[in-house]
């Protein structure tokens, strides 16, 4: 038997590693465990796995693969799998309370010191995708929000230890030179304040070229998305221009002169994949193998097109997230790693942005959001900058971040519960008055199959 690895979350450390207490006479006394509630057990390659979504540990227990492990009663294996799975959190000390455990991981992740703004300095985009559900009403941020901005993360800055920034649009680059301006300001307020800075962007990729590249590394942008509907022929039909053109092959073109670069970045080549996407996706997957599989800097992400606000109006035909696991399986199988998945896996890595109370979306005219997918929902307008300051409805910004944990049973009773804490799409939550379960949750098994060599 193998032992148990890290490789989906941080190290579990239990209160307590003793499992046997010497008594007289030299005879031992092996300890009673129980079996931890936030378990699964999976098989991959023949191998079989429990992972435990509290620790975000797997363990490979092939050695008890056909033993059904009890839920609730106190259990006694070899000495050796039983200190394996106690170090992983899959066994427990008797009087561990796990109710207690999930609420510290949650304040905890409420209280990391990290605050995250999503920023937009254009609301215009020069694509017209045709799933897409932004209006391009408001133009590129004036310098007057610019300046409030600013005003505010200098006066909110010293209550944190890390800023992440996240630049979104429409189409972020085609104001390059305000993300320019205010990363600059930006970087002297974190040595101002000793704070760590991080940023990345969500980008077309259209107007990505070299040169641009390196101008967003400079800002310290080292995180990309960027999206590839598959092969030529479907990304076409689905992310085309204002003049109705393609735009794949500028996009791919870009991509392979970011691979030119010995600088350190990632990008999450995200495939939105509706029912007419599939017909080529095995030629694209292995032209990404062929040009990006060498390369770690890059990832494949499939995402099946969904209307998340209701307010779709195309015809395009959506497709469930069961219908990806055959491209999956096989981009995997040609050597596609889908490592980058495990940070999704680890406690709290699926609770939503729009959830987190550290969180806001900057729109370009000063507007503050949570959810950069519904921006023309009212409740989702939270307040405004204005004169330097954060003015806050703070009922509406509830709305969004009491829920699921705090309001549930079902989610605070979920064997999830620890990577989502029913928070995994909060506008969801306020449309259809039930907390979504990610689609993750739904296929679980096959998704940690996924992730293992």
């Amino acid at each position: 038997m193998k032992k148990y690895n890290n490789v989906l979350g941080k190290l579990y450390k239990p209160a307590s590693l003793i499992y046997r207490k010497k008594l007289a006479g030299g005879i031992y006394k092996l300890k009673k465990y129980k079996y931890s509630k936030y378990n699964y057990k999976y098989t991959s390659n023949n191998h079989t796995y429990i992972y435990n979504t509290l620790s975000g540990m797997n363990a490979e227990v092939n050695s008890i693969s056909n033993i059904k492990l009890p839920e609730k009663n106190n259990i006694i294996f070899s000495e050796g799998l039983n200190e394996q799975l106690h170090s992983a959190g899959i066994l427990l000390d008797s009087n561990v309370n796990e109710e207690l455990l999930l609420t510290q991981l949650f304040y905890n992740y409420e209280n990391n010191g990290e605050l995250f703004l999503i920023i937009l300095p254009t609301e215009q985009c020069n694509l017209r995708c045709i799933y897409c559900y932004e209006d391009f009403k408001n133009g590129i941020m004036s310098t007057s929000v610019q300046e409030n901005l600013l005003i505010f993360l200098d006066s909110i800055l010293p209550h944190y230890k890390r800023l992440y920034i996240s630049w979104f649009g429409g189409e972020p680059l085609l104001a390059v030179n305000i993300i320019e301006k205010l990363s600059a300001e930006i970087i002297k307020l974190s040595v101002k304040h000793q704070i760590d800075f991080h940023a990345g962007i969500t980008t077309n990729g259209t107007l990505l070229s070299s040169e641009i590249f390196e101008r967003l590394l400079n800002c310290r942008i080292y995180d990309y998305q960027i999206t590839l509907d598959g092969a030529k022929e479907t990304h076409d039909k689905q992310r085309i221009n204002v003049n109705h053109k393609g735009t794949f092959d500028v996009i791919y073109r870009n991509l392979l002169d970011m691979k030119k670069s010995d600088k350190q970045f990632g990008v999450i080549l995200r495939t939105n994949i509706s029912k007419e996407t599939t017909t080529s996706l095995y030629n694209y997957i292995d032209n990404i193998k062929n040009d990006f599989g060498d390369d770690k800097r890059f990832m494949l992400h499939f995402v099946a097109i969904a209307d998340l606000t209701g307010t779709l109006h195309t015809t395009i035909d959506l497709c469930d997230t069961y219908c990806l696991f055959q491209y999956y399986k096989y981009a995997k199988s040609i050597g596609i790693s889908f490592d980058f998945y495990k940070s999704m896996f680890k406690p709290t890595g699926m609770i939503c942005y729009a959830a987190n109370p550290n969180a806001m979306v900057i729109g370009s005219d000063g507007k503050i959001y949570k959810c950069t997918v519904a921006f023309n929902n009212p409740v989702n307008t939270i307040g405004e900058l204005k004169n330097g300051k954060a003015l806050i409805d703070y009922e509406k910004k509830l709305l969004w971040e009491q829920n699921g944990f705090e309001t549930s049973i079902k989610c605070t009773t979920c064997k999830f519960s620890p990577i989502c804490f029913g928070k995994f799409c909060p506008l969801e939550k306020i449309i259809n008055k039930k907390e979504p379960c990610p689609p993750f949750y739904k296929y679980i098994n096959t998704y940690l199959q996924l992730m293992h060599k």
